[in-house]
């Protein structure tokens, strides 16, 4: 057989011909991994921009690479093309890939696995007597080495399954535990941070909890990036994470569930540690199509800020502490300043920002601000174009690093314990996507001053032809994200006046089989709520002496709305609603709005 024959027979075959040559792998062989680092270094220093790596399982680990990751520095129009290939890293304290500086390069093809199980589960065995510890057999094949903070350190929290199911058991909560105590060696006793309620928890159920957390991927200083059909199994905690980036990047991805262990009969209920995706403190906001996330043990998809703390102001000057050294304020950017009641006060220019020497000031209400010695001291002077009257405890966010101009599209995103989608930035599009089983809100819209110190509220958000489908189902949790929707902000007690989010439309949208409210709007203005679809609402439980009622939401309300202002609706539709569903719509303070009644028809 003659060359062009053999290759035309590849090709025919579906074999990379085209790409499978030595003068582009560089080296780079399954049987040894460590070429892979040694091929893209190779390929960077001799100015090519593009490596194929050859088909095949490469296992990163400390015997072939004492960094025990693999590390991208300063690409710029660059192809790693990686279709057929599996990328194990069983180093559960490392990421897998480290990308910083890097400028419009595409990553393709592969799949990326811990190649270890780094969560475990069990099924409940029995609860005590005064519901304050459970026992737990764990599944075989699963880590039994819970008991080691070095492994099981990270947000202690046991999550609960329909047993046989992956689906999150609904009504129940975030069950926080100290440290197990074994009692035969695939049983252990959990004891509880408040004792458990009476119901739905029962023996028999499944329960899972997250291992060390860790980010899989991570860019940072990145841009025009693309990263495509990529499958991530089991993952350590934020399975990709965009950090302090120019941004504009491209994501086509699924975090799945890895294989089941050696010795297992239950199928992995957790896919990764903590979020699917996670986008912090980036200019331009990214774009999620067509991916597939499943069995987070937190968000799906995170876009955020983060806040500063002012500490004093004199006319255009304001004396801030940083919570990221690495915060990217530039001359240009608006910053949003918001007062101790957590209301915007005032949005003035940056003209010029500079590191300073100041006195030890903390602000005791703030997670990343309080009276304690390891709060960072990251203080800066920055000038504005206009006096701010900032006092202490004030909060403030850089509104051009919160991740706008973000585009998901065509996205799944299921059996989630928290949001599906947990935005915080402006000038986003939504659209095509489908979310349920998440255990608050499928798509939430809520800064976060004082928990995680999150910014910020979000405007111009388009929210078009998705499906939330039995999303918000911790109605036992003391959170306000819980409705199916959410658009709001909550501070110390209190729903935030406006102006917060504005123009956000919402339409087109099909909510099906949602056990609480559907939408909560507050903090809010110029809101559209317009041809949605709610299709057999609150026919799970009687929801109304749980969740949020310290703030006045009817828990067994279709829609509630407070703090809010220009609320528009038109041509919605509820059909065949619950038991449990007392009224359409119900108000707290300062709402004002249009189309109702004839806004929202209801059909038996």
């Amino acid at each position: 057989m003659n060359l062009l024959c053999a290759a035309a027979l590849l090709a025919t075959c579906g074999a990379r011909a085209d790409t499978l040559t030595p003068g582009n792998h560089w080296g780079i062989t399954p049987l040894d991994p460590a070429s892979v680092q040694r091929g893209i270094d190779a390929a960077r220093a001799a100015g090519a921009s593009k490596v194929v790596i050859p088909p095949g399982r490469y296992v990163i680990d400390q015997s072939s690479d004492p960094a025990g990751l693999i590390r991208l520095d300063g690409l710029k129009n660059f192809e790693i093309d990686a279709r057929g290939v599996t990328l194990a890293f069983p180093n559960v304290f490392k990421h897998d890939l480290y990308i910083t500086n890097c400028e419009n390069v595409r990553i393709s093809g592969p799949t990326i696995t811990r190649g270890v199980i780094v969560s475990s589960q069990g099924t409940v065995a029995a609860i005590a007597p005064d519901r304050k510890s459970i026992d737990i057999r764990i599944h075989a094949g699963y880590p039994t080495n819970v008991a080691d903070r070095r492994y099981f350190g990270d947000a202690p929290v046991l999550t609960f399954y329909r047993p046989g199911s992956r689906e999150i058991l609904p009504g129940t909560y975030n069950v926080f535990y100290g440290a197990p105590q074994q009692l035969e060696k695939d049983l252990f006793r959990f004891p509880l941070a408040r004792p458990l309620a009476q119901s739905p928890f029962a023996v028999g159920q499944y329960v899972a909890w997250r291992g060390t957390v860790r980010d899989d991927i991570i860019l940072g200083h990145c841009s025009r990036m693309r990263l495509e059909k990529i499958v991530m199994l089991g993952g350590t905690g934020f399975a990709i994470h965009e950090h302090n980036c120019d941004g504009g990047n491209y994501y086509q991805y699924d975090v799945t569930y890895p294989p089941m262990p050696p010795g297992a009969t239950v199928a992995p209920l957790l896919s990764t540690n903590a979020d699917a995706f996670h986008s912090s403190n980036v200019r331009k906001g990214p774009t999620l199509e067509n991916c597939h996330f499943e069995g987070m043990h937190d968000d799906g998809i995170p876009i955020h800020g983060a806040y500063s703390l002012a500490l004093e102001s004199s006319e255009n000057s304001v004396v801030i502490n940083l919570p990221d050294p690495g915060a990217d304020y530039r001359p240009g950017d608006r910053l949003a300043f918001y007062d101790l009641n957590g209301a915007q006060n005032a949005i003035a220019t940056l003209v010029s920002i500079e590191p300073i020497k100041y006195p030890a000031h903390y602000y005791n209400g703030s997670k990343y601000f309080s009276e304690r010695p390891s709060t960072p001291l990251n203080y800066r002077r920055i000038t504005l174009d206009r006096p701010v009257p900032a006092q202490l405890g004030w909060m403030l966010a850089d509104t051009d690093v919160c991740g706008s101009g973000f585009v998901i599209r065509g996205c799944t995103i299921r059996n989630a314990r928290a949001r599906g989608m947990l935005i915080k930035a402006s000038d986003g599009l939504i659209e095509n996507c489908t979310i349920e089983g998440t255990t608050s809100g499928g798509i939430v819209l809520a800064p976060e001053m004082k928990s995680w110190n999150e910014a910020d509220f979000s405007k111009n958000i388009l929210i078009r032809n998705n499906t939330i489908r039995h999303c918000g189902l911790y109605m036992h949790n003391d959170n306000f994200e819980q409705s199916a929707m959410t658009i709001g902000n909550e501070q110390d007690g209190h729903f935030t006046p406006s102006p917060g989010h504005a123009n956000i439309r919402i339409e087109h949208n099909k909510f099906i089989d949602n056990p609480g409210p559907n939408i909560l709007i507050t903090s809010a203005s110029n809101v559209t709520i317009k041809d949605n679809e709610f299709i057999r609402p609150m026919q799970e439980w009687d929801a109304s002496d749980e969740g949020i009622t310290n703030l006045g939401e009817n828990q067994n309300a279709l829609i509630f709305a407070a703090q809010a202002n220009g609320l528009a609706f038109s041509e919605n539709r509820v059909s065949s609603p619950g038991k449990h569903m007392n009224a359409i719509e119900t108000t707290g303070p300062n709402v004002v709005q249009s189309g109702l009644p004839s806004g929202i028809t209801l059909r038996k």
